[in-house]
């Protein structure tokens, strides 16, 4: 088993079902849910929910904390709005959860999306996880918006 094609998601600005809808067009087998905490005040987006509405239509999910944001680096964020520095730290602490990222391309099959909330990965850590993917595995990932 191993990831043959990884997307990137977020939900920001989409309703569940329109959310669910773009996952089976593209095909995705699993969802790799990876917010720190998988809650959203958004309705439906929280881990029971979500996993829930996603096994109807035939789509696994899957929360990996490990590959959250920790809150220290996104309160940063919040208080200096520098993304430049949020990356930064981020990638540092990507750096050691690497040998959960190999688990989970092995053990993970099919069309795997990366979950998070931001609609633009350019502002989303789930940029930084699809990355080093790449680099570590060829897997070369396309960052899809969902229609709001």
């Amino acid at each position: 088993m191993a990831i043959r094609n990884l997307y990137t998601i977020g939900y920001e600005g989409s309703d569940l079902d329109s959310f669910i809808e773009a996952l089976a067009h593209l095909g995705i087998t699993t969802v790799l849910d990876i917010r720190e905490l998988p809650l959203s005040r958004k309705r439906g987006f929280s881990k029971t929910p979500l996993s829930g509405a996603l096994a109807e239509v035939g789509i696994g999910y899957r929360h990996e904390r490990a590959l959250g944001c920790p809150p220290e680096i996104r309160n940063r964020l919040r208080h200096d709005g520098d993304y430049r520095r949020y990356f930064e730290a981020f990638n540092r602490y990507l750096l050691t959860q690497l040998d959960v990222v190999e688990h989970l391309v092995a053990e993970l099959d099919g069309s795997v999306a990366l979950l998070c909330y931001e609609r633009d990965p350019a502002y989303c850590h789930r940029r930084s996880v699809a990355e080093q993917m790449r680099e570590l595995f060829a897997l070369i990932p396309r960052h899809v918006a969902v229609p709001a």
